[in-house]
């Protein structure tokens, strides 16, 4: 089974970021479910915080197997249509990220974040290696990476009743990837509340 963080253990993740710049990318994987290379190619551009509803846009390369990807995202389709060779993944944002990002400026050439990917990890290590050290995170059987921080988002999201379908083009993710895995980690499936009729993003705005 996957390893991911409870809320209160991103909570001191954040806390013991080694800077700024760590704290984005842990915010950005936290309340975005975003990958690491994701993250490193973002640019200001892509955010869109006028709107009531935030977004950011992650542009990727078409794949090639069609018939995994095309069902779920439109956007493909419509990016075959115009012989487009990428499209754009649009990614609601949590309040608490877009409350950060408006005040974020970038990293240079447009990045929202420009440094080496063995950086980035190095930071979440860091942030993982303090807060342990000074006794306010447990002690895991497997290694903590930014993979277990994206996994948080996934069960954070699942919790708070975001649909299976919606969070999997949320994720990048093929309709086929077994998001069962995710649900067994829930306390209680059945708990989970019924948000039948309320669009997704409504539901993301309340999510604590």
């Amino acid at each position: 089974m996957p390893n991911y963080f409870e809320p209160h253990e991103v909570k001191t993740l954040l806390a013991y970021a080694p800077h700024d710049r760590a704290r984005m990318l842990l915010m950005l994987q936290w309340r975005a479910g975003l990958r690491i290379s994701e993250i490193l190619s973002l640019k200001v551009g892509d955010i869109q915080l006028r709107s009531a509803r935030p977004t950011l846009a992650i542009t990727r390369p078409l794949p090639v197997n069609d018939r995994r990807y095309s069902s779920i995202h439109p956007a493909i389709i419509e990016a075959r249509l115009y012989g487009e060779t990428t499209y754009a993944r649009v990614v609601p944002v949590h309040p608490e990220l877009a409350e950060a990002l408006r005040s974020w400026e970038g990293d240079g050439d447009g990045h929202v974040l420009k440094t080496p990917r063995s950086t980035a990890n190095r930071w979440m290590r860091s942030a993982v290696a303090t807060a342990r050290r000074r006794r306010r995170l447990a002690k895991y059987a497997r290694p903590l990476s930014s993979r277990t921080l994206r996994n948080g988002y996934i069960v954070h999201m699942l919790v708070h009743g975001i649909p299976v379908d919606t969070l999997r083009q949320w994720l990048g993710l093929g309709p086929f990837h077994r998001m069962s895995r995710y649900i067994e980690l829930l306390p209680d499936p059945e708990a989970i509340p019924d948000k039948t009729g309320l669009a997704p993003e409504v539901i993301l705005a309340t999510i604590p």
